[in-house]
């Protein structure tokens, strides 16, 4: 039986061609998001700080993937806030 590929080069070098295929057909996906859904949203206390959590959902190439999102609650846009550490 004929290998789909030469298993003696799964660690070889990539070649500048290989990467250059590869940019070539990631710069044609098309990522975007589309459906995205609010699926469910609460509070979750820590030991030493609160967030607030969402899991959202969003459909790429028809499937569907889920992400959550926590952020401390005394958190403001656009802050790196270091509240919720420690004191």
């Amino acid at each position: 039986m004929e290998e789909p590929f030469f298993t003696r080069c799964h660690f070889c070098q990539t070649t500048t061609r290989e990467i250059a295929d590869v940019e070539a057909d990631w710069a044609t996906r098309d990522l975007s998001p589309k459906g995205v859904k609010e699926e469910y949203k609460s509070t979750v206390n820590f030991v030493y700080w609160t967030a607030k959590v969402r899991v959202v959902s969003y459909l790429v190439h028809g499937s569907r993937n889920y992400g959550a999102i926590i952020v401390p609650v005394n958190a403001t846009p656009g802050c790196l806030s270091r509240d919720h550490q420690k004191p």
